[in-house]
């Protein structure tokens, strides 16, 4: 996949709903975000998260009182290769502007938003 290429060498924020969709297997979204996250396994590219995915992560399963799955999503996001940031405010509103300006409406990640930011 081309945009996959396009990450390579760089450090890409992981936003939340593509997370669920891997960790539930999401039969909709998994044939996107499964290579993704193998080329993540392969070392292609480093992923940062936000503390707000760890909160996002757990909304919906702890709200059906599901906490196998709240579990199961905590673990893996927990124990996974993936750094989990703080967030500032200020931060915060330039991933909005950031997402604002550059997420085109022929974007892969229209629909599943993988990427909130990424640098060399």
């Amino acid at each position: 996949m081309e945009w996959l290429k396009a990450l390579s060498g760089l450090v890409v924020g992981l936003d939340t709903a593509p997370l669920i969709y891997f960790i539930e297997e999401n039969h909709v979204y998994l044939p996107l975000v499964r290579p993704f996250f193998e080329a993540v396994d392969r070392g292609e590219f480093q992923v940062v998260t936000s503390v707000l995915t760890l909160t996002e992560v757990l909304v919906h399963p702890l709200r059906r009182g599901d906490h196998r799955l709240a579990e199961q999503h905590r673990q893996i996001l927990l124990h996974a290769r993936i750094p989990v940031m703080s967030v500032r405010y200020s931060g915060g509103m330039s991933v909005g502007a950031w997402r604002r300006w550059f997420v085109s409406d022929s974007s892969p990640f229209l629909d599943v938003p993988l990427v909130v930011g990424a640098c060399p």
